[in-house]
């Protein structure tokens, strides 16, 4: 499996010119590509082709789409998070991708900027039940992290975010929460190692986490 993640958009033609697509194709001819973008970039066109060339390599060759829905309360996404997209511009990118033959990946925010930690636990079960078939085939929970120079470390500096507790992302990933074991953990920083977060997570319970999440399991 390959993972092609740009902090953008692959599919956007003024990030990735379309002559490029056909080489990153050849290239991974043959392989599972996981491909990131926003959904204003899913053209039926544009992932038919790149499809098409990676199943040029034969064996189990396909493709998904991964988009970050980050939650489906419009409300959230919008004064929260300040994505630029709504729940129906995701449907729409979701049925254009699916008329391409193209599985979708959705990445849903763990506890985003001004909720609660019982709001964020609720918004994340209603989230995960509401993108499942046929709107997501891989489910992926993000914890909400702090990035240096970003208004969401001004905040925890102030004392007025916390980031989530692992415990209430264990809760999310162990069943029968987790609705037949769809969710991911991805992990937060990239390596692996434990997010900044409050002062009660331990290694222990990290290490219970990653190994609860370690595979991406898709519907069938």
């Amino acid at each position: 499996m390959v993972k092609i993640f740009t902090s953008g958009s692959f599919f956007d033609p003024r990030e990735v010119p379309p002559a490029f697509l056909d080489d990153v194709a050849a290239l991974f001819a043959g392989k599972v590509v996981i491909a990131e973008t926003r959904t204003e970039y899913v053209a039926e066109d544009v992932l038919t082709s790149f499809r098409e060339n990676l199943e040029a390599g034969g064996n189990a060759a396909a493709l998904y789409v991964a988009m970050g829905l980050e939650t489906t309360n419009d409300y959230i996404r919008d004064k929260c998070i300040r994505k630029g997209h709504t729940f129906d511009d995701f449907k729409d990118a979701v049925e254009t991708a699916r008329r391409a033959d193209v599985g979708i990946k959705t990445y849903l925010m763990m506890k985003p900027p001004y909720l609660t930690e019982r709001e964020a636990l609720a918004d994340m079960k209603k989230s995960i039940r509401e993108v499942i078939p046929p709107y997501s085939d891989i489910i992926s929970m993000n914890l909400c992290t702090i990035q240096t120079r970003t208004e969401v470390e001004q905040y925890w500096k102030q004392g007025s975010y916390r980031p989530p507790y692992l415990w209430s992302a264990l809760m999310r990933c162990s069943p029968p929460t987790t609705m037949c074991s769809v969710t991911r953990l991805a992990e937060a920083n990239g390596g692996g190692d434990p997010p900044t977060t409050a002062a009660n997570v331990t290694m222990k319970l990290w290490m219970r986490l990653m190994s609860t999440t370690v595979r991406e399991t898709r519907f069938t």
